[in-house]
């Protein structure tokens, strides 16, 4: 569970829900994009079991003082 407030994405990333363990069945999907997102809506998924995959992206979109090494 997210807090609604502190919630960020950056430019890229993004986040999948699976009702799987092997990662086959999608049940929905955050995408940042190129501009990032902020304040993520809370988000209800009726399954018993979730897996999660979230993939970062890249930095390189970011001002250089937000950029990590």
């Amino acid at each position: 569970m997210f807090k609604k407030n502190d919630v960020h994405l950056t430019p890229t990333s993004k986040i999948q829900f699976y009702s799987d363990a092997n990662k086959v069945n999608l049940i929905t999907e955050i995408n940042a994009g190129s501009e990032g997102k902020k304040d993520l809506p809370p988000l209800l998924l009726n399954h018993g079991s979730i897996w999660v995959n979230f993939d970062a992206g890249t930095t390189a979109l970011l001002p250089k003082h937000l950029q990590t090494d």
